[in-house]
């Protein structure tokens, strides 16, 4: 497995946020593409978090990297970047109020705009709690309010690097049930939400 560089792939996720915006400042103002730019952003956002957390999970899960001791502590150090670096929650967080505030928008009363309000909503539910299971404070990352989750793999492979520790559970089978108690159905769910209401702006025309 070729070593994960969390910096790359969280700028780059950054550098999209700011292009997406940037496109938006240079045309006038129109509330289709205006919301297709919001979701984009979101979704880049989520797809980035999600790649990210799979990878290192799969890191740990992968002996060519657990035993080595040089290779496990530079995945180490790639996994809190991960769970320390916070750059991409306040876009996150700017979203999810963006979505709120359409959703309710006292303009879209009229009954033509039921599916889109509908799915907006949903999408809010979802995207809340999305974040919430990123958990709070200086460490966030997906999977974090589970049992086991990638600081759990941190201190396990801290315990490996130093020779303590009880071995109840390897390393690789303790990523192994990091991965398996993802679930992916909330993202994939937000994802689709996603490509419904960009498609029911388009044939709205608001």
């Amino acid at each position: 497995m070729a070593g994960i560089n969390v910096d790359l792939k969280i700028d780059k996720c950054l550098q999209q946020i700011i292009d997406i915006f940037k496109r938006r400042h240079d045309r006038k103002e129109d509330f289709v593409k205006d919301v297709s730019d919001d979701l984009d952003a979101i979704h880049k956002i989520i797809m980035t978090l999600n790649n990210l957390f799979l990878a290192l999970a799969g890191g740990f899960a992968d002996k060519k990297i657990t035993t080595n001791n040089k290779s496990l502590i530079k995945h180490v150090e790639e996994t809190n970047k991960y769970l320390q670096r916070q750059d991409l929650l306040p876009h996150l967080e700017k979203g999810i109020g963006v979505i709120e505030a359409m959703a309710y928008n006292q303009d879209f009363k009229n009954k033509k705009y039921r599916e889109i309000i509908s799915a907006l909503r949903s999408l809010k539910r979802r995207l809340e709690e999305y974040r919430k299971e990123l958990g709070r404070g200086g460490i966030t990352g997906v999977g974090m309010m589970k049992e086991w989750n990638l600081m759990t793999l941190c201190q396990k492979a801290y315990e490996l690097t130093s020779g303590g520790g009880e071995i109840q559970y390897t390393i690789e089978e303790m990523a192994e049930q990091v991965l398996r108690n993802h679930d992916s159905d909330l993202s994939d769910n937000i994802y689709k939400l996603i490509g419904k209401i960009n498609t029911l702006a388009k044939i709205l025309i608001i």
